[in-house]
């Protein structure tokens, strides 16, 4: 069964969750989670969307995120290619 659509927040405000594969790790070494905030940064600049708080955990990241010119869909899926790729 599908899940049902994205609600968007009035507020364009998000909370935001990234997790690894059957909750694996993603983040091995200081230099993941270098490489996260670097792509974080890259895509905050490029939707113009505000990083408002975040909390990185070993196999999982929160992120709070006000949207601007790209909904949070679009944002997040350019924070999961660029920090993948």
């Amino acid at each position: 069964m599908p899940r049902r659509p994205r609600q968007l927040a009035e507020s364009e405000i998000y909370h935001a969750m990234v997790r690894g594969v059957n909750r694996d790790a993603i983040f091995l070494d200081n230099e993941d989670f270098e490489h996260f905030l670097a792509s974080l940064a890259r895509v905050r600049d490029a939707s113009g969307c505000s990083v408002l708080a975040y909390c990185l955990m070993t196999n999982h990241v929160h992120l709070v995120v006000r949207t601007a010119d790209e909904p949070i869909g679009t944002v997040m899926k350019r924070l999961g290619v660029r920090y993948a790729g």
